[in-house]
């Protein structure tokens, strides 16, 4: 299956994406299920996203009756600093918005994180505008994340491929 080819005639998603209201499409990336979803290998539970700081806070900004901030605690591993993550849910709990993505292949608490620019060389513009990470980039990140969920995925990706 080319890594550029959505199936995606039958998803929610990106119309969801399109009404969610971003100021600016071209910088928010699909991450997580919902790349499996846009390209035809399973449904997604919730959207991930990763865009711009203006571009969540602008959610934020325009309805805010729908959209707030969820802050989430961690201690680093490797000196047990402690730190926060933030990102932008609505009240569906539909989408989960990030500013950037975790390298998945660190320990939790020494995660990098990758950036919009990053994460958006290594994504495909859909029609719609918006970017989406590549399948196999995805299957990658989610091979090194090794949850069992994500292992799941792998595997169907892996069945998929052979069939």
């Amino acid at each position: 299956m080319p890594a550029h080819t959505f199936h995606d005639n039958d998803s929610t998603i990106p119309a969801e994406i399109i009404s969610a209201g971003f100021a600016d499409i071209e910088k928010v990336i699909v991450m997580g299920g919902g790349v499996l979803e846009l390209y035809g290998l399973r449904r997604a539970t919730d959207i991930d996203l990763v865009t711009t700081q203006a571009n969540s806070e602008g959610l934020i900004a325009d309805n805010p009756q729908r959209w707030h901030k969820i802050v989430r605690h961690y201690t680093a591993l490797a000196d047990g600093h402690p730190f926060t993550r933030t990102s932008i849910a609505d009240t569906d709990a539909r989408f989960d918005i990030w500013n950037q993505w975790y390298d998945v292949r660190r320990p939790v608490g020494d995660r990098q994180l990758y950036p919009l620019r990053d994460l958006r060389a290594r994504s495909v513009q859909h029609p719609m505008g918006f970017y989406v990470m590549r399948l196999d980039e995805m299957i990658d990140m989610k091979q090194a994340a090794a949850r069992d969920k994500d292992l799941r995925d792998v595997a169907l990706y892996q069945q998929l491929g052979e069939a």
